[in-house]
């Protein structure tokens, strides 16, 4: 797995993210020296932002499965090009946090292109709290 440091700051979301149409570049941009958080926002719209982090952070045994649509559309040619983040949503305080595990963000770090792919019948939570 590519460390974040790998990662391209300017991504390509061919399908755009759900819920958000119309945004197809984005920039990720490192939040704190360890790669542990990043901020992925649109330069279209300055107030479409989401929190993004690598699951192994919180979700150590965190292994998705792409299905074979998702590889091609990333242009995936190994398991190395894929970078994996989930999108973090805050609370009112810290212990509130959560972190969206059934649909990740994956980047192809050779070519800069993202999707949020949905892991359809994983039984995987939107909501997982990130506080154990």
């Amino acid at each position: 797995m590519p460390t974040m440091t790998t990662v391209l700051p300017s991504l390509h979301f061919p399908s755009g993210i759900p819920g958000f149409p119309g945004r197809h570049q984005f920039l990720l941009e490192g939040l704190d020296p360890a790669g542990a958080l990043f901020d992925l926002h649109s330069p279209q719209d300055p107030q479409f932002r989401l929190l993004l982090v690598p699951p192994g952070v919180f979700f150590p045994d965190y292994l998705p499965e792409l299905d074979q649509a998702s590889i091609e559309l990333l242009g995936l040619v190994d398991g190395d090009e894929a970078q994996i983040l989930v999108v973090l949503t805050t609370g009112a305080s810290p212990s509130e946090a959560t972190a969206n595990l059934l649909a990740p963000i994956v980047v192809n770090v050779r070519t800069g292109a993202a999707a949020q792919v949905i892991l359809s019948g994983s039984g995987l939570p939107i909501r997982a709290p990130i506080a154990r």
